[in-house]
């Protein structure tokens, strides 16, 4: 059986993630350096949930798992 993401739970790419916070690569760098933001690595990529990054700009910290 395999487990599909929720639509809220939408996987988010680098990229998709710089726009939807409308910052420069950089800063993103800078922001997961001091895990002000999520990401998660798949493989040699990051992918980002749009609710966690929500999370950070609402609250100005990452969410609590």
């Amino acid at each position: 059986m395999t487990q599909t993401l929720a639509i809220d739970e939408t996987l988010l790419t680098f990229k998709e993630a710089l726009a939807y916070l409308r910052i420069s690569r950089s800063t993103m760098y800078r922001l997961l350096a001091r895990h002000e933001v999520v990401g998660h690595k798949v493989g040699a990529n990051w992918r980002f949930r749009r609710e966690e990054l929500d999370a950070c700009v609402r609250d100005g910290k990452p969410e609590q798992a």
